[in-house]
């Protein structure tokens, strides 16, 4: 899971410089976020301190990354 938020953040990353008329350079900062385990389907809410659904059997499961780069 953490891979796969890393691998989303990178190619956003890079869209976000082409845009821009620059490229990705060096990875420079990685911070992984809170991890948010919800009820599938529930609509709860995210809190900032993470959430863990324990009464659910099925579950929705997220995390935040945060990567900065330097441009080109």
């Amino acid at each position: 899971m953490i891979s796969k938020a890393t691998e989303n953040a990178q190619l956003r990353a890079e869209k976000i410089a082409k845009n821009s008329g620059s490229t990705l350079g060096e990875l420079t900062l990685a911070k992984m976020g809170v991890f948010q385990i919800t009820g599938k389907y529930s609509g709860e809410d995210h809190s900032w301190g993470g959430a863990l659904n324990t009464s659910s059997r099925e579950k929705a499961a997220s995390i935040t990354t945060k990567l900065i780069y330097t441009l080109k």
